[in-house]
């Protein structure tokens, strides 16, 4: 069991108590039988406003939600085990003028989860919403709905993560002695089988409900280079390959390895400006095959001793690929784009990059290069420069992404052929790994990135 608490202050006349439902599920499976065990635990907060007037917002929950799965309860062949439990906001305006009206989120949050699909695809744990309304809630995004064993409900079986059941949703109040009410009723139903389930033995789930007044969630993402993450959203190839790491020169022309500057690694590539020229350029060797019809994503990261710009060609040719992208001294910065090559010819093309340093005497770090087809792993619908830069770090070859929603935790599972011990995130967040490759990610912030790697 696990009880889940947050508070938000937002000033000294006016807080919000964050309602968290934990509800911790243990399954265990004996041959055929399962052992499946869930609790709910209670909350509350209000709301005040003023001194002399008083709206008063409270988050609460019923009874304790509880499925207790033996062999007796759950032989097989038997019917399968559910069991409910509803939030409620409950709104009493002011006394004052007995209005108010506020929104509020609703969040399912799954920070931990090892079960898997004991045939290898069909749905175990199902879990329906019914909303104040009394309507089956059947979009979460993130979560598939359907019917599953004659179960209408969203498969929750493998999930992890944090999904918002409800965004800003509105309760208004009429009165300053009878409150508004709002349910939201959760059922989790664990599928009783035919087939054997014993492959869960031990494994669990930790399932949290929380309402709040504030937007809770945080996305980021796990990058796998060489390993499979479980539910991979896509797969990515740097067309570059190892060589945008600048561990050693090979690849590039006049480039210098430097190893007291640089981002990934243990080098990076310097370039470097004089007062006799106006521009220090670096290209690499080989050619990178271009298909005129397709979107790519060009990224390479700049550390620059004098503020100026710096830019992609590929081809080497105008139209750049992107150019004039200012870079503040002794900062890195991001020089990347998204772009069609629809103006050139099809076939093999070198990459360059530019220091464009307008004659003056300084230096140019480069690091993490990447030339991505988003063609190839998005089709038409490819992600933007924004949401690239965001949640990409740089990776050689090729390398699965998975990114999710989070409130403070959450878990990935890998396939961990490699045997990978070493994870990296950004803005922060720190992560381990198990034998087992269970990837659990403490503290992420919006848009943090981890990556696997050796």
């Amino acid at each position: 069991m696990k009880l889940f608490g947050k508070y938000k202050r937002k000033n000294i006349l006016y807080f919000l108590s964050v309602l968290i439902v934990g509800v911790f599920i243990v399954l265990v499976v004996r041959f055929t039988y399962a052992f499946f065990v869930g609790r709910v635990n209670e909350a509350a907060g209000n709301v005040q406003v003023g001194t002399d007037t008083v709206d008063d917002l409270d988050f609460a929950v019923g009874n304790p939600l509880s499925i207790d799965a033996t062999p007796t309860t759950l032989p097989e062949s038997g019917a399968n085990l559910t069991s409910s439990t509803t939030a409620t906001a409950t709104l009493t305006a002011n006394s004052t003028n007995s209005q108010a009206t506020y929104n509020y989120y609703v969040y399912l949050n799954i920070p931990s989860n090892t079960l898997v699909y004991s045939d290898g695809s069909t749905p175990e744990v199902i879990l329906t919403v019914t909303d104040p309304s009394g309507n089956n809630v059947t979009n979460i995004e993130g979560l598939t709905y359907g019917t599953f064993s004659g179960i209408a409900g969203f498969d929750v079986t493998t999930v992890s993560g944090a999904f918002a059941v409800a965004n800003n949703y509105a309760i208004t109040s009429s009165s300053s002695t009878s409150a508004t009410t709002q349910n939201w009723t959760f059922t989790l139903t664990y599928i009783n089988h035919s087939f054997d389930q014993s492959i869960n033995f031990g494994n669990s789930m930790s399932v949290e409900i929380i309402m709040s007044r504030e937007n809770q969630l945080s996305e980021f993402t796990l990058i796998g280079e060489g390993t499979e993450i479980v539910g991979s959203d896509y797969s990515l190839t740097n067309m570059l390959g190892d060589i945008g790491n600048f561990e050693t020169t090979t690849g590039w022309n006049n480039c210098t390895l430097n190893s007291s500057t640089y981002k990934y690694g243990s080098n990076s590539c310097l370039l470097t400006g004089t007062t006799t020229i106006s521009e220090t350029l670096t290209n690499t060797t080989g050619n990178y095959s271009l298909d005129n019809t397709h979107i790519y994503y060009g990224r390479v990261e700049a550390y620059s001793t004098i503020t100026t710009t710096a830019g992609i060609y590929w081809p080497m040719a105008e139209p750049s690929f992107i150019e004039g992208v200012r870079v503040n001294a002794n900062t890195w910065t991001i020089i990347s784009d998204v772009k069609d090559r629809s103006s050139f010819t099809a076939g093999g093309y070198p990459l360059r990059m530019d220091f464009n340093n307008a004659n003056q005497a300084g230096s140019m770090y480069f690091d993490g290069a990447m030339l991505i087809d988003l063609t190839a792993s998005y089709g038409s619908s490819y992600p933007d420069k924004t949401y690239l830069d965001n949640h990409l770090v740089y990776f050689s070859g090729s390398a699965n992404i998975k990114t999710i929603n989070a409130i403070d935790e959450a878990t990935f599972k890998v396939d961990n052929v490699n045997n990978y011990t070493n994870i990296t995130c950004t803005n922060g967040a720190t992560a381990t790994i198990d034998e087992a490759g269970t990837i659990a990610v403490s503290s992420p912030n919006q848009d943090t990135v981890c990556k696997l790697g050796a």
